[in-house]
């Protein structure tokens, strides 16, 4: 393994095995190793039938973790039905920790429906603001949650609050 960089302005790593072509649960949990040691935080993705990651053992490994923030990027990815969007979600609600989120960058987040239920099943404080630019517009991403059916303190949670809780570097008082 090379050197691992050493900087405050590290706030995490991100994965995407299903680019990179390896199995997500053989290498979690030498990342999260790292990354509790770094006090980092992890990206990765989450689909439901995406190549290379197996959600549910996924979520195993980071309950072994929980001083680790891992977000499961793109609510709603990989579904091809409607029952599926919530697949991740209920993956999530069976965790044994709270450090395991979710990003809202994805088409999915535009379905009827699919954030309001998310809220309810794991709470505002499991999610958190993504855009995943350059593949969507971070107007349209932003839209769903400020025009949301929601509460004003779930939208304030998910745009900026569960990102400073995470990750307090973010406040600029480091």
């Amino acid at each position: 393994m090379g050197k691992i960089p050493q900087s405050s302005k590290i706030l995490g790593l991100k994965l995407h095995p299903t680019w990179q072509n390896y199995e997500l649960d053989k290498y979690l949990p030498l990342v999260l190793e790292i990354s509790k040691r770094k006090k980092w935080g992890v990206l990765t993705h989450s689909g439901v039938k995406e190549p290379y990651v197996n959600i549910g053992k996924s979520i195993k490994i980071a309950d072994k973790y929980p001083e680790v923030p891992i977000i499961f990027a793109h609510l709603g990815n990989g579904f091809s039905n409607y029952k599926d969007v919530l697949t991740q979600i209920n993956y999530l609600s069976n965790t044994k920790n709270c450090n395991t989120l979710i990003d809202t960058s994805s088409l999915a987040i535009h379905l009827s429906g699919l954030l309001e239920e998310s809220i309810k099943k794991i709470g505002s404080k499991r999610i958190v603001f993504g855009t995943d630019l350059p593949l969507h517009l971070p107007e349209s991403q932003l839209s769903r949650i400020t025009h949301g059916n929601i509460k004003d303190l779930d939208r304030e949670n998910i745009l900026y609050k569960n990102a400073i809780s995470y990750f307090p570097s973010l406040k600029g008082e480091n």
